[in-house]
């Protein structure tokens, strides 16, 4: 059971969101970790110098990685295959690979979702499939062509023994899908610990998660999942509950 004494629950507990502004679904992440936890604030480190954004991080007790743009592939050693990318924002690739490194340095909790699971595995010497359309054969719709973001739903099947395991209890769950990239190679440090049916990567750990934070990035969008049911609720209370955890060491 994890040791709260020396948290004051009185305080807001303070989370770093890679971009958490009012601008599309963004606003979704804080409603979404309002819904598990109210006391949760979330600061918006996306379009601040990177010096500041990391100084900024210091100050929070876990790092969410949010969707977006498309990682530009030159990060991941495929540079030739920039024309197969929908939109590419440079300065948030430049931010997140600086935040990331600052977070494994601070042993800071890490959730990263969509983008921010492939900006993971991107930094630890993962590498992407670009267009999962124009490279990989398959039946399963990853994203639709429209703006019904949260129309298009598949399975799942989750590794046994894994953190989402523990977190879900499931072996299989139905999530949202919204991407267009997936990861290809996962980092030698991470492991993969979910799947869809063709193949394609929905949940990345660390292989070796022993005397280390916590760390999960899932393809999906739990803060999208319709009325946050109790497994997208799950993994917010789950790093929630790490964030907190690493704030109370913070105060001892």
């Amino acid at each position: 059971m994890t040791d709260y004494q020396h948290y004051d629950f009185n305080t807001t507990l303070k989370i770093a969101i890679s971009r958490g502004d009012n601008e599309g679904n963004y606003p979704k992440y804080q409603e979404w970790i309002n819904a598990c936890e109210s006391n949760v604030e979330l600061t918006n480190l996306y379009g601040m110098l990177p010096k500041n954004a990391e100084l900024l991080l210091e100050k929070c007790s876990g790092l969410l990685l949010s969707g977006g743009n498309d990682i530009h592939p030159y990060h991941y050693k495929k540079p030739k295959k920039e024309d197969k990318c929908k939109s590419i924002d440079d300065k948030r690739d430049t931010l997140e690979f600086l935040l990331i490194l600052k977070a494994l340095s601070l042993n800071m909790p890490i959730l990263g979702i969509c983008r921010g699971m492939q900006m993971l595995n991107v930094v630890l010497d993962g590498n992407l499939i670009t267009d999962i359309p124009s490279e990989i054969s398959t039946t399963i719709i990853h994203q639709k062509e429209n703006d019904q973001k949260d129309n298009c739903f598949h399975e799942i099947t989750i590794l046994p023994n894994s953190l989402l395991h523990a977190i879900t209890n499931q072996e299989t769950l139905i999530v949202n899908s919204y991407h267009h990239q997936a990861i290809d190679h996962c980092s030698d440090i991470l492991k993969v610990t979910a799947k869809s049916q063709d193949g394609i990567v929905e949940a990345i750990e660390w292989k070796h998660p022993e005397e280390r934070p916590f760390l999960l990035g899932v393809q999906w969008h739990p803060e999208r999942m319709e009325n946050y049911d109790i497994y997208s609720l799950g993994i917010a209370a789950a790093f929630i509950d790490a964030a907190r955890d690493y704030n109370g060491r913070l105060q001892k």
